[in-house]
């Protein structure tokens, strides 16, 4: 018969033998579990140390890219625009290094900036709406038209601007075919004044100049500001007339007042001018820089101030900073890709993207010297692009 002693003996003999097994078990994982977090520790050091090695050799590497761009900047960018007169559109929160990349390409390039406008961030705000209405008197109470007719005034203000210097281009020209020798008489009646046109300042002169067998000698010239003047030789002396009219624009007259005046008055907008007059030698180019990373998105009152410049004597170059990849069909707050879309944009506006690397500084250059030579290109790595950059002529 088993006793109640055999019983105890059997259960404490299965008890002892679970724990020496749950003893000698948990010693075998715990060995596994340090010898594979060895293991996983040294595969990482390995790993650090590999990309630690990559991360030095990538920055000898860009070093070495910033010193060749810098090099190559100097003898690819240099004076290919000088004479341009530029006017910088800048949309909000524009990247610092974007900026002063897009400003430095610019300024080796040889193009004057004489005018900047900087949409304020405060654009975004929620009385935004009330002081563009109040800016412009417009009755409008729909922000989209609102935004929409801010961007119309600014494109109205800068297509003036651009129409008085193209105006001052072709009165140089022509005065440059009139520039004539003759020894026949000019009659006062002839001479036809120059039109004025305000923020221009009209120099024209007159030397008449009496034959070898007389003493009589005799000039005249006059500046007017924002008019002509001329000067009336003797109608029964013959003379020899040189005619030049250098004419020169005031940005201050075009950027600093109207509907500019009073959206920089609201803080919609900041106007910098150079303050310096200027004799323009080609089309006024209108830079827009965006960057479709801001907050304050400005695509559509971009978009408006391109359709109201349409088809004028502004030539326009739009440099997107944050574009969107190929894939990505969110596309409605760039304005690169407005551009693109749209037929007549596209036909009359040039673009270039990704201008946050030293490549799309680059292509902005490029891109304004073929837009003063009349040519139209979109430029960058995204949709609609021909290529990463215009080719150098």
């Amino acid at each position: 018969m088993i006793s109640f002693r055999y019983h105890l003996v059997s259960i404490v003999a299965v008890f002892a033998a679970l724990a020496v097994g749950i003893i000698a078990g948990s010693t075998a994982v715990k060995q596994s579990l340090v010898d594979s977090t060895e293991q996983n520790l040294e595969r990482t050091e390995r790993q650090l140390a590999e990309i630690s090695e990559e991360r030095d050799e990538f920055e000898a590497a860009l070093g070495g890219y910033e010193e060749f761009s810098a090099a190559a900047s100097e003898s690819l960018l240099n004076g290919r625009l000088d004479g341009v007169a530029l006017v910088v559109l800048d949309g909000t929160a524009i990247d610092g290094a974007v900026r002063t990349g897009i400003d430095e390409a610019i300024e080796i390039g040889g193009a004057r900036v004489v005018g900047r406008i900087r949409l304020d961030d405060s654009i975004g705000d929620d009385d935004a709406a009330l002081r563009i209405a109040g800016a412009l008197d417009s009755s409008a109470r729909d922000e989209p038209q609102l935004r929409a007719e801010l961007g119309r005034a600014v494109g109205r203000s800068i297509g003036e601007f651009g129409a008085a210097a193209a105006a001052s281009v072709r009165r140089a020209e022509a005065a440059e075919e009139r520039s004539t020798t003759t020894t026949t008489s000019v009659p006062a009646s002839t001479q036809a004044p120059v039109a004025a046109t305000a923020g221009v300042t009209a120099t024209v002169a007159t030397d008449p100049v009496a034959p070898l067998d007389s003493a009589a000698t005799g000039s005249t010239a006059d500046t007017v500001p924002g008019a002509a003047a001329a000067a009336e030789p003797s109608s029964s002396v013959p003379a020899t007339t040189t005619t030049t009219v250098p004419l020169e624009i005031d940005p201050g007259v075009w950027l600093g007042a109207g509907r500019i005046e009073a959206l920089d008055g609201a803080n919609l907008l900041r106007v910098e001018e150079s303050g310096d007059e200027f004799v323009p030698s080609s089309p006024l180019v209108l830079l827009v820089i965006v960057d479709r990373r801001s907050a304050v998105p400005v695509h559509d009152i971009v978009a408006a101030t391109l359709v109201e410049l349409g088809r004028s004597d502004v030539a326009v170059v739009v440099a997107e900073a944050g574009s969107l990849p190929s894939d990505d069909g969110s596309k409605s707050d760039s304005v690169v890709s407005i551009v693109r879309a749209d037929g007549e944009l596209r036909d009359d506006v040039s673009t270039v993207d990704d201008v946050e690397v030293v490549a799309g500084w680059f292509g902005v250059v490029l891109a304004i010297e073929e837009r003063v030579g009349g040519r139209v290109g979109h430029y960058g790595r995204h949709d609609g692009s021909r290529g990463l950059l215009p080719v150098p002529s």
